[in-house]
């Protein structure tokens, strides 16, 4: 197991701590480790007063994780939440949490409209048959 580290806070370095907040880290998928099958079931911390957490979770090269952050509205009562963009990949020695986020690559948004495949068709350009609708990417 690896611990990766952080606090927790809003734009204001505020605690969340009044608003009861739970950060889930969501596995990319299932995976083995060790003699272990690892199931998707997120793992859930909740940060301290001051909103420091601490959350071991299993290292490994070819899974990632997603965050998200939920609180309780201080109005309604109501959940909220957010989703942090970058993708958490977590090494053996864990660590703390903003050394760890790193952005997904972002796929080509070139588009071609025509009726005929595009010749050539480079990886990742998507073709859009102008008669049919029919959308395909080059991969």
């Amino acid at each position: 197991m690896a611990t990766v580290t952080g606090t927790l806070s809003d734009f204001g370095y505020a605690s969340l701590a009044p608003l009861r907040p739970e950060i889930a880290f969501i596995p990319s998928g299932a995976g083995v480790f060790g003699g272990r099958l690892m199931a998707t079931r997120p793992v859930t911390v909740t940060p301290g007063t001051s909103g420091y957490f601490e959350v071991d979770l299993v290292p490994a090269d070819d899974r990632w994780f997603q965050i998200r952050i939920a609180w309780l509205d201080p109005v309604s009562g109501a959940p909220d939440n957010d989703y942090v963009e970058p993708r958490l990949y977590v090494p053996e020695l864990g660590g703390p949490i903003g050394h760890l986020l790193k952005a997904p690559s972002t796929p080509s948004t070139d588009v071609a409209w025509q009726p005929t495949a595009p010749k050539p068709w480079p990886v990742g350009l998507v073709w859009v048959n102008s008669i049919t609708g029919r959308v395909q990417r080059q991969v």
